[in-house]
């Protein structure tokens, strides 16, 4: 299948347990189609892609389901897709990884254990009170309040369709 990997998406990397995580975007050339969205991941040497899809669960059984966005009437011709973004999206993803110019930069993720920066100390000055201004005395509501408020003339009755017919 004639595809172009266009760019990679990271999400996460581990060095430490050897993962990574992002998405894909390719360009299918002979249908002139990009699709976003391949989740591709790695765990140590494996590598694993996947089209595209909503996660749901199934009316009947409760189970967790994955609804593709992209289902191919050929098992062949998806078999092909498949095996060439696995080809392809592995050597572009391995050969951005190592791109010293234009390095990725991966999203920090936010642990659950981490406890969030402390509040600045105080620091022994003396916080001298805002000065508060009246609301009665601006300006903005005298003039609101001056105005004298009235109703608004009733609407003309609709004429009727039919009176338009006659004419």
């Amino acid at each position: 299948m004639n595809l172009e990997i266009l760019e990679f998406y990271p999400l996460e990397k581990n060095d430490e347990k050897q993962t990574l995580a992002g998405t894909i975007r390719i360009r299918l050339i002979d249908f002139e189609i990009e699709i976003l969205g391949i989740y591709v991941s790695k765990c140590q040497d494996k590598w694993y892609f996947s089209l595209p899809s909503r996660k749901g669960t199934h009316h009947e059984t409760g189970l967790p389901v994955r609804y593709p966005n992209i289902v191919f009437t050929d098992r062949d011709k998806q078999r092909q897709f498949i095996d060439s973004i696995r080809e392809k999206g592995r050597a572009f993803i391995e050969r951005r990884l190592s791109d010293t110019d234009k390095p990725l930069i991966f999203p920090q993720k936010q642990q659950n254990g981490l406890k969030q920066p402390d509040a600045p100390k105080a620091q022994n000055k003396l916080v001298e009170p805002k000065e508060t201004i009246s609301i009665e005395k601006t300006a903005a509501v005298k003039a609101i309040a001056s105005k004298e408020w009235r109703d608004l003339p009733p609407r003309p009755q609709a004429r009727s369709v039919s009176k338009f017919a006659r004419r």
